[in-house]
């Protein structure tokens, strides 16, 4: 079988790159280069990634420029345990074997903050680096941080004039799912994409700023727009004081669902460091959305307002690092429609505090605990603990467990939602109750020589009335809202018990000083139960996924070109039982500096256009993606 036939052919191409390649002098080290990054998220303190206690994995801007990644969501897609469908429906961030698009068990950041957008919003150009920390992060993040925290770090204001100009263009063809279809039935759509952006970046006397516009245009079954644009500002009062301001403002014009949102953040963040043991930050962050979109065919119009406000006072003393804050949350929704008028308020309070302890050299441990209060669900109170043993100079072991909490979304709540592209109504359920779960991961990394490193990790999560988007099974009559046929309900449900498990490893190497490899794998499996269904399978992610890439990067030419392949086998019982159960695709991308400002590249995701619709409503084909960069 052709699927069955590549993947070993791939991989025997990487070992013999390996041993054909020479040794030129332009090394990447890209191992090294990442166990020594500065990592913040992880505990709220800066630690370097090796040293971290949690399951922390990072992306640099280095890395998402050799990967030609457009967006935040791309950049993710290659990492262990994590699988990504660019698609806009049915596609997103699968992680830990959970999807976490409308039923999120991933926290989304910017610079540390919540944001409203999703990762494919988020442009790659603004990036300086993602972090991702796997388990549970509840202590010190709060509500939805269940199985992962991401954070993405954008650039930041510089010390000197820069400026940079940048466009691409991509075809695809998009397989969407005929509704209702047995067999399955699927239209070929073809969709082409284009964006462009500027970014200016300078600095006058002690403050530092910078200005990024983004724009990107979906062309296909329908138009599509999202427009960005980011301010950011920075200054150093004193030698150790720091403060920065940021203001992004985010459009989307979705037609293909009738909507259109306006997204407005700011965020003020203040860091003082008192003295070489102790320091303070504190930040405030003020979001403001407004939506349209199409329900019962008529116009609705929803306006939320959310502030968050925290400040975290961090102590060493001895072998102790007390890490201790606050946090205020609150939350307005207002939703106006023909005949559904209603305003909804929230106002949340939450202690956390955290102690890394360095026992010995090789040993450390973090306990810690975070208390919630509720105006609706009352108090919850979530502990977590993480262990990292250094065995020896070359081998880390890391160990976790933690409590999680969700509360509902407003919407999920109270707010039915038609699509209007795909006929389907997604049903409000004001009977929600809040997810909790249970998360313990172990995970050991070991690396031999600077070049060659390898990672696996264990993780369960258990879940109490885990929030899951499901089909009713039941239609609308013609006429109620679409004018001439049925419209498929589909509803938030609680899932009474669930859980998920799995393994993922990942293998990097430094073949030579300009060649780099790397081998990923996951598997997962999860089962769910209801008070009077059946037991089912939790089938929302691949089973067994496979991630081998080869990597040429020459620095002195200013050449880097990579071959990726992606192997996915999702379980049986699916949702969709016409689909395939398995897929191959192939991805490749090259990028050349024509001159010391100026790039080009070219990216193929699915090279071999093969069909990848499992389970999904609509699924991409092979995507061609053109680019040029210039910067000063």
């Amino acid at each position: 079988m052709k699927k069955q036939v590549i993947i070993p052919l791939l991989l025997g191409g990487v070992l013999m790159l390996g041993s054909a390649g020479g040794a030129l002098a332009n090394k990447s080290k890209q191992i090294t280069q990442e166990l020594d990054d500065i990592v913040v998220m992880a505990t709220k303190t800066e630690n370097i990634l090796a040293n971290v206690p949690e399951a922390t994995m990072m992306i640099s801007a280095e890395e998402i420029e050799m990967q030609n990644a457009s967006d935040a969501l791309e950049a993710l897609r290659w990492l262990p345990g994590i699988s990504v469908n660019p698609a806009k429906m049915g596609g997103g961030l699968v992680i830990d074997g959970y999807k976490s698009s409308f039923t999120s068990v991933a926290l989304i950041l910017i610079d540390g903050n919540r944001t409203q957008l999703s990762l494919s919003e988020i442009p790659a150009n603004i990036i300086e680096r993602i972090e991702v920390i796997k388990g549970a992060n509840a202590i010190l993040y709060g509500s939805d941080a269940m199985s992962c925290v991401i954070n993405v770090i954008t650039k930041k204001a510089p010390d000197r004039f820069t400026a940079s100009l940048r466009g691409t263009y991509s075809a695809n063809k998009i397989l969407q799912r005929v509704p209702r279809s047995r067999p399955a039935r699927y239209d070929q759509i073809n969709e082409y994409v284009n964006t462009q952006g500027v970014s200016l970046g300078f600095k006058l006397g002690k403050l530092r700023q910078s200005y990024s516009y983004d724009r990107k245009h979906i062309q296909g079954n329908s138009s599509d727009k999202h427009d960005s644009f980011l301010a950011k500002f920075g200054m150093d009062p004193t030698d150790n004081m720091q403060l920065g301001f940021d203001v992004r403002v985010n459009q989307n014009e979705r037609k293909w669902i009738a909507e259109h949102t306006d997204n407005y953040e700011y965020a003020l963040n203040f860091g003082w460091d008192i003295d070489e043991d102790s320091s303070v930050k504190a930040r405030i962050l003020i979001r403001d959305d407004e939506t349209t979109h199409n329900i019962d065919r008529k116009g609705v119009r929803e306006k939320s307002f959310y502030d968050e406000e925290e400040i975290v006072y961090t102590r060493r003393m001895g072998i102790n690092r007390l890490t201790a804050g606050y946090q205020r949350t609150g939350n307005r929704f207002d939703s106006a429609g023909p005949g559904d008028n209603w305003v909804k308020e929230q106002d949340d309070n939450h202690l956390f505090i955290q102690d890394e302890i360095i026992l010995t050299d090789s040993l450390v441990l973090v306990p810690g605990a975070r208390m919630e209060f509720y105006r609706k669900y009352g108090e919850e109170f979530n502990p977590k603990i993480s262990v990292l043993w250094k065995a020896t100079d070359s081998l880390k072991l890391r160990a976790s467990w933690g409590t999680s909490f969700k509360a509902p979304s407003f919407t999920q709540l109270y707010q039915s939602l038609y699509f209007t592209g795909l006929n389907y109504l997604v049903a409000d359920n004001p009977d929600l109750q809040p997810q909790h779960s249970r998360t313990i991961r172990i995970s050991a990394e070991k690396s031999f020589g600077n070049r060659f490193h390898t990672y696996v990790g264990l993780f369960r999560n258990d879940f109490e009335d885990m929030i899951k988007w499901a089909s009713t099974e039941k239609y609308a009559p013609a006429g109620k809202y679409h004018p001439s046929k049925p419209t498929l309900i589909w509803e938030y449900r609680n899932v009474n018990e669930a859980w998920v498990e799995g393994i993922e490893a990942e293998i990097k190497c430094d073949l030579t000083d300009t060649f780099f490899a790397s081998f990923g794998y996951s598997y997962s499996r999860g089962e769910g139960k209801q008070v009077g269904r059946k037991t089912y399978t939790l089938n929302d992610a691949p089973q067994h996924k496979v991630s081998p890439m080869i990597r040429y990067h020459n620095s002195g030419i200013g050449l880097t070109a990579d071959l990726r392949g992606e192997y996915e086998r999702y379980p049986s019982g699916t949702v969709d039982k016409d689909g395939d159960k398995e897929n191959f695709t192939l991805h490749a991308s090259v990028n050349k500096n024509i001159t010391d400002y100026a790039k080009i590249w070219i990216r193929a995701y699915n090279l071999l256009n093969e069909t990848k619709r499992f389970g999904l409503a609509e699924s991409s084909g092979r995507e061609i993606v053109f680019g040029l960069e210039f910067t000063y």
